[in-house]
């Protein structure tokens, strides 16, 4: 399932602060933000393009995806002869052939009874599992094999010859149907093999386009910030933003039978004051980033319209599982909602506006 595109983070953050009331102190509206940060030149930020390359084995990877889906595990009939990578169920009994050291000829020195393994699967003496090879389920299969010399996980064995007399109870298989125009005729929307991966090359290159935005996207944004200074910081939304935290782990913790302090313990291994302290530091580092960006959208006098808020809104409704705008909402609340598409259409304006240098042929592609 898809998340919203580029703000998850923010989106995060105002759902943080919703699910335990949200407090007026922290609404950077009330501020003239031009008092507390300047904000970076975001003309003239450069950064290198990402590049993420769809290959081969990326198409060849969702092909065999569709293969294993449509893949069936299938009893063999009582007259089918098992093979290697056969799952089997096997009743049998091991008889000495021949006189060894505290051994007679035919003594029973082993059986077990419905014993289940994958045939090749190397969990038996060598031998064991070859000699089954050709055996018919339902039906009694002997076959003799000699223990090595150093066999180790039973000395008394070392060298011994053995017969087993064997039946496969049960066995099945996997059936992998192959990959044909008429598999993928019938499995697809598409009629030929090249149609299909064709569609897949498509599909890929464009959720490679998308992840190129995304790491675009944040090379621009964190160079913006990096170059941006902060003045100062409003005290009363710093020190609300931390109660708030503070009151929604109180909360969290509260539900699972701890106090905060108890919680803090167990679970992360801080004191009251260390969290705090990490917790103001993360409060800053968000604040910083949300006093930038407030006052880029009011330089630009960026905003979503009505028209804009439907259109995203549906969008992300479809992305992320809702059944309508409507479900949308409930889940989130519009406030929020609006929120996230004001990030992203801010930040495709930044990008937009960025220098992005060809890769270097020092450089690696994003994977």
């Amino acid at each position: 399932m898809k998340k919203f595109l580029f703000s998850l983070c923010a989106l995060l953050s105002a759902l943080l602060l919703a699910s335990c009331g949200g407090n007026d102190s922290t609404d950077l509206s009330d501020y003239n933000l031009e008092d507390y940060v300047e904000v970076a030149d975001y003309s003239k930020i450069e950064i290198t393009e990402t590049v993420i390359k769809v290959t081969e084995d990326d198409i060849n990877d969702v092909i065999e995806d569709l293969i294993e889906e449509y893949t069936e595990v299938v009893a063999l009939e009582s007259d089918e002869e098992v093979v290697l990578g056969d799952d089997v169920t096997v009743t049998y009994a091991g008889y000495i052939e021949g006189e060894f050291d505290g051994f007679t000829d035919g003594e029973l020195f082993t059986e077990e009874t419905d014993v289940e393994f994958t045939l090749g699967s190397g969990g038996y003496v060598d031998g064991f599992e070859d000699g089954l090879i050709g055996a018919v389920v339902g039906e009694e299969f002997e076959f003799t094999i000699t223990y090595p010399d150093d066999y180790t996980d039973n000395e008394d064995l070392a060298g011994i010859t053995a017969k087993f007399v064997v039946t496969v109870t049960y066995a099945e298989h996997e059936v992998v149907p192959e990959y044909t125009n008429d598999f993928v005729a019938e499995h697809t929307d598409y009629s030929t093999m090249a149609e299909y991966e064709a569609y897949i090359l498509e599909t890929l290159e464009a959720e490679a386009a998308e992840e190129i935005t995304k790491y675009e996207i944040q090379d621009v944004w964190e160079k913006i910030v990096e170059e941006s200074t902060i003045k100062s910081y409003p005290e009363a939304v710093l020190n609300a933003m931390v109660e708030e935290y503070t009151d929604v782990y109180t909360t969290y913790a509260e539900g699972l039978g701890y106090t905060l302090s108890e919680y803090l313990e167990e679970v992360f291994g801080y004191t009251e004051d260390e969290f705090l302290e990490q917790l103001e530091s993360e409060c800053t580092s968000e604040l910083k980033d949300n006093m930038i960006f407030y006052r880029i959208v009011e330089i630009e006098g960026i905003a979503i319209s009505d028209s804009e808020y439907a259109t995203g809104a549906a969008e992300y409704a479809e992305d992320n599982g809702f059944s309508s705008v409507s479900e949308l909402e409930a889940y989130y609340g519009e406030d929020v909602i609006r929120e996230s598409l004001l990030w992203d259409k801010t930040l495709l304006f930044l990008l937009d506006k960025a220098t992005i240098l060809p890769l270097s042929d020092s450089e690696t592609t994003a994977e």
